[in-house]
């Protein structure tokens, strides 16, 4: 028979053999954590690289084709669904201050620190495939939706006058648009567009683009946009390198080549 306090001395052995194990877990788990703490705590802040310009001329080329042409000439507007292809090309530059004590913009692991004056060169190339669909019933008034993939090239380059870096950025990722259409006549129209891109790659990973048009077909596979386009870039650093961001906007041309396909 088990006398009480053996009884005692062993159930307060088995709750010590408990809290042991216990710590032993939590110094483990702790053990883990403190480097990603660390890392967070000790990286270095940095500040986004800009640049604005709103008085950029933009040039587009466009190629779609109807699905259901309906017997219509491709560079009118109708309903129905359609591929459309898409290539703009932009170069934005823009100067940005460094102040003194503001943190450093490292880019392409260099360090430009303040007080500084910087210029940042973006060379920005955007290709797109989307599946469209267009819809005008019995008014003038109509509507699209367009969802696809797109890639978006940036070649970054950021400057001061002692040091240059340079990087170029690929990402692919999704978009999607909405647009309103006035149709005024058979063959030319009012055009209202929003567009954004998403990607969770490093490199550009968010953009929107708000464009309105008048478009006109000048024949019956060609068709003419001329309005007005605003963009803004934005993306993120590899580890420890800024992020940036760019804003363009101003006068926009767009080309348009219209094809039927099953007519």
């Amino acid at each position: 028979m088990t006398s009480p306090t053996g009884s005692a001395k062993y159930e307060s052995c088995e709750t010590s053999g408990v809290q042991l194990r216990l710590w032993f877990f939590a110094r483990c788990f702790a053990g883990l954590l403190t480097p990603l703490f660390l890392a967070g705590c000790l990286a270095t802040p940095t500040t986004r690289i800009e640049a604005e310009n709103t008085g950029v001329i933009q040039r587009a080329v466009r190629a779609s084709f109807n699905v259901n042409g309906g017997g219509r000439p491709a560079a009118q507007p109708r309903s129905g669904h359609a591929v459309e292809i898409g290539y703009q090309g932009t170069k934005v530059s823009g100067n940005q201050t460094l102040a003194a004590g503001q943190p450093p913009v490292i880019h392409d692991g260099t360090t430009f620190s303040g007080p500084d004056q910087l210029r940042n060169d973006f060379d920005f190339v955007y290709t797109d495939v989307s599946w469209r669909m267009r819809e005008f019933g019995a008014s003038p008034f109509g509507f699209e939706f367009l969802a696809g993939f797109a890639q978006a090239s940036l070649g970054l380059a950021v400057a001061s006058s002692a040091q240059r870096a340079t990087r170029n950025f690929d990402t692919v990722g999704l978009q999607y648009g909405l647009g309103l259409m006035w149709r005024t006549s058979a063959s030319s129209s009012f055009q209202a567009h929003g567009t954004y891109f998403l990607s969770t790659s490093t490199g550009v990973n968010e953009i929107t683009k708000y464009e309105i048009y008048y478009a006109n077909a000048i024949h019956k596979n060609l068709s003419l946009r001329v309005g007005y386009a605003d963009w803004k870039v934005g993306g993120t650093g590899e580890s420890g390198m800024s992020d940036f961001q760019m804003h363009f906007a101003g006068p926009a041309v767009v080309l348009d080549c219209n094809f039927n396909l099953g007519d």
